[in-house]
């Protein structure tokens, strides 16, 4: 019974935690919503990682979150990330795939991040 009550704890809490990112992540208005804007959340990674004091922390946030909330939701249905996958992989991934896909910015900024990770980790057939 001890296993059983530790898998049912684990599977609530990582319910939670993807309702609590799809809750932020809806309720910021200011959030990316295409490549356009995700280009922009980027940049502010970077100075957040270069240590710029004039750095939009609550950009580069929504990039980091926005990485983190599409690798949880979409792992082993949409792709299958191995297991040294982190978050700093899918900034990454998501950067080259954006960067080679320019005509593609006007997508959706999460649809965008899952494509690359699906064309970086296809689940296998």
């Amino acid at each position: 019974m001890g296993s059983n009550f530790l898998t049912a704890k684990a599977a609530i809490a990582r319910l939670a935690m993807i309702a609590g990112t799809l809750l932020i992540t809806t309720s910021i208005p200011a959030s990316a919503q295409t490549g356009v804007e995700l280009l922009e959340n980027m940049a502010a990674s970077k100075a957040a990682d270069a240590k710029d004091p004039n750095t939009d922390w609550l950009k580069a946030g929504q990039f980091i979150g926005l990485i983190r909330g599409v690798s949880l939701i979409g792992q082993n249905s949409h792709f299958c990330l191995p297991n040294d996958y982190d978050t700093r992989v899918g900034m990454a991934i998501t950067e080259r795939w954006v960067t080679a896909h320019p005509e593609r910015l006007e997508g959706p900024d999460a649809f965008l991040v899952a494509m690359a990770l699906m064309d970086t980790y296809p689940c296998p057939k």
